[in-house]
Order: C-alpha cells, then sequence, then structure tokens
C-alpha cells in the first residue's frame, strides 16, 4: 500500500515538470502553462522552496488546486507523518492533538500566575453565589495531552506548566467546595476500556463525557447518571476536527448552546443554570434527567460570566471550561455581585474601607510594589 502512495507522490512531484516542457514545446499558444511557472532546473530540484513556488503556481492557476493541496497534506500525514500547519500536532502511531499555540507560548511563570488568579476568583464566585443561596459547581474538562499523554511525542506540551496544572495544584492547598475534578474519573474509564477521546478527534467522545457526567453528579449528591455502556441518541457523533484541520478542510460551524432544556421526565432535582464550551455538547445529554430544567448559556456567545449568569433564575449554577478555555474565562466579580442582591444575601456585611487611611504593611500593598 505505501508503494503505491509513494508511487502516487513521486507523479505528484514530476507532473509540474512535465507540464512546463509540454507548455514550452507548443510556446504556451492554449495557455496550458501561464506565465510565472518556476522553471525546472536540475540545481533546483533539491529546493524546498522551488517546491513551494510550484505549489503557489497551481493553487494560483488551477481551478482544483485545493483539492491537491489536500491530497497533498492528506499524503503528509499518511505516509510521512508530517503536517505543515501548527494547529495540529500529529503524535505517535498518527495520533492528533492541538497544536502548540495560544496557551502553550505562556511561560511557565505567567501560566501559574493566571491559574492562581483565576482560583483566587473563583473562591469570591463561590461565596457570592452561596450567600445568595445556591450552590455552585465548576470543572475542567482535561485536554486530550492530558488523558492520553503517551502517543503526545516529541512536539507537544505535556512537560509544561498551564494554567490548569496552576489551578489543580492551588485546589489541593485551599480546596474550592464545589469544584469537580474530572481527570481521575477520565483516567479510570481509559484504564477499563472506554475511549475517552477519539485517534483523530479533538473533543471527547460520548462514552467519555458519560464518565465525566457520573462523576459530576454522583459527587455532589445528585442522581447516578445512565451507564456509560448506553450512549443517547441524541450524543453527537465523534468529530474529526483536529483532522479536518490538517488537510486543510473547513471545520463545520458548532450549533450555538443556549435557551432551555430539561430531562426526558420530570424529576425532583434542582433547577440549574450551566455555563461552558463545545464540550458540553457531549456533556448534556447525560445530566439533563438529573434536574428538573437547564438553561444553557455558550461562553463562545455569552463571554462574561457575570450578570446574566447571576440573573437567570435557579438553584444551582455549574460553571465548566476545557482545560485551555480557562484562560479566557472573564469571570465579573462585580456585576455578579450587584445582580445576587446584596441586600438579601446572607451573612455579608457591606463595609466601605478608606484606602487613604490604611497602612502599608509590605512593599507590595494596596497594589503597588516598590522594586
Amino acid at each position: 500500500m505505501k508503494k503505491s502512495f509513494s508511487l502516487i507522490f513521486i507523479i505528484l512531484l514530476i507532473a509540474p515538470v512535465a507540464l512546463w516542457l509540454a507548455g514550452h514545446m507548443r510556446g504556451n499558444g492554449d495557455n496550458t502553462v501561464r506565465q510565472g511557472f518556476p522553471q525546472p532546473e536540475a540545481a533546483l530540484w533539491l529546493d524546498r522552496e522551488y517546491y513551494q513556488a510550484v505549489e503557489g503556481w497551481f493553487q494560483e492557476s488551477l481551478p482544483v488546486a485545493n483539492h491537491l493541496k489536500i491530497l497533498n497534506n492528506w499524503l503528509n500525514y499518511h505516509l510521512f507523518a508530517a503536517t505543515s500547519t501548527p494547529a495540529v500536532n500529529i503524535g505517535i502511531h498518527g495520533w492528533l492533538y492541538p497544536g502548540n499555540i495560544g496557551a502553550a507560548r505562556l511561560t511557565p511563570k505567567v501560566a501559574r500566575n493566571k491559574g492562581y488568579r483565576l482560583f483566587l476568583d473563583l473562591h469570591a464566585v463561590e461565596k457570592i453565589i452561596s450567600a445568595a443561596g445556591r450552590r455552585f459547581l465548576f470543572t475542567v474538562v482535561p485536554g486530550k495531552e492530558a488523558i492520553y499523554p503517551e502517543y503526545l511525542g516529541s512536539g507537544g506540551t505535556a512537560t509544561q506548566i498551564t494554567s490548569y496544572q496552576a489551578l489543580l495544584d492551588a485546589n489541593r492547598l485551599h480546596p474550592l467546595a464545589g469544584f469537580i475534578e474530572l481527570e481521575p474519573a477520565l483516567k479510570k474509564a481509559k484504564l477499563g476500556g472506554i475511549d475517552v477521546y477519539r485517534k483523530r478527534s479533538l473533543q471527547w467522545s460520548c462514552e467519555g463525557a458519560a464518565a465525566a457526567a457520573e462523576a459530576i453528579l454522583s459527587d455532589k449528591a445528585l442522581t447516578q447518571t445512565a451507564s456509560v455502556s448506553h450512549v443517547p441518541a441524541n450524543c453527537p457523533p465523534p468529530d474529526n476536527d483536529l483532522y479536518r484541520t490538517l488537510l486543510g478542510e473547513a471545520v463545520p460551524p458548532k450549533a450555538p448552546l443556549t435557551g432551555h432544556t430539561s430531562g426526558p421526565h420530570a424529576v425532583e432535582g434542582p433547577s440549574v443554570v450551566v455555563y461552558g464550551d463545545d464540550y458540553l455538547t457531549y456533556l448534556l445529554p447525560f445530566i439533563t434527567h438529573a434536574f428538573n430544567g437547564i438553561e444553557i448559556f455558550d461562553s463562545s456567545r455569552e463571554p462574561t460570566f457575570g450578570h446574566n449568569i447571576m440573573a437567570a433564575d435557579s438553584d444551582m449554577i455549574v460553571l465548566e471550561s476545557s482545560a485551555t478555555g480557562i484562560e479566557r474565562l472573564h469571570l465579573d466579580l462585580e456585576s455578579l455581585y450587584a445582580a445576587a442582591g446584596p441586600q438579601q444575601m446572607q451573612g455579608v456585611v457591606k463595609r466601605e474601607i478608606s484606602l487613604e487611611e490604611a497602612t502599608a504593611i509590605s512593599q507590595c500593598a494596596l497594589g503597588r510594589c516598590v522594586s
């Protein structure tokens, strides 16, 4: 099979030269080979830039250029385990992971500070919501590299400090009452033979989401979810976003996660507001039966966790984020506090403090550091 692929690849390399020769001999009278085609010379055949120039000519001149590009990317992946896009990292045995972009560029110090700052804000969010008489749950979906590090290879970032890891470290020292760590449950499911993530997918699988739902619901004594062996009909099929990105194909737009939904049968469970990202698409089918009503806020369309979330009537608020998405979370503490109704909050005493009368006790007191 690989010999056939190699033959196709060689033909694709020779084709530009053959086209140029044919056009040169015919005087380019029918415009088969346009002006500007890179002239083939023996000295350039081993030059990578020459073939990049040929590829550029094809993209501008031929109506099938995009299909040729996809074919080229397909050959690179299946024959050489290579890709030209930084958005995808190819691991061992063809496993695909998100590329080293965005959060991976943060230095360990910056990532750690972001994680610690977010953790402090989450403690404040929990205090505000609890004082308003509601329950607050927060969970982070660990990335593919956290559950399947063995296939990551040398191009991954599993060893780098991330805001997600910093948040986990902070929680072990000063636990957040409503925090649910999903990584142990997903690793346990993996050891039990469940494909938490697919080889070429970006999102987790329905079976992985079911294991997470079971951990969430049982951890907070809500109810037991359906068995992971039973996948609801409304659970989406596995995605192939990473594979499509690698090939250069367009990734289908995601449907919005907005509106109201509830389980198939009325239950005595609490009403809940759920705020999260695309991972909710797979998680929601396994948790709706535990609540008598759910209002969903899509973080891609409602970028701020603030007034609108608090203003929605519910017994519980659930905040979900992916491991890379936590750095984009915007927690508006002031609007949460205002929407909660300070006059009705339990155990909260509001007192004005004059900073002019405060005495600094260190070089970094009052938010100003002296070097």
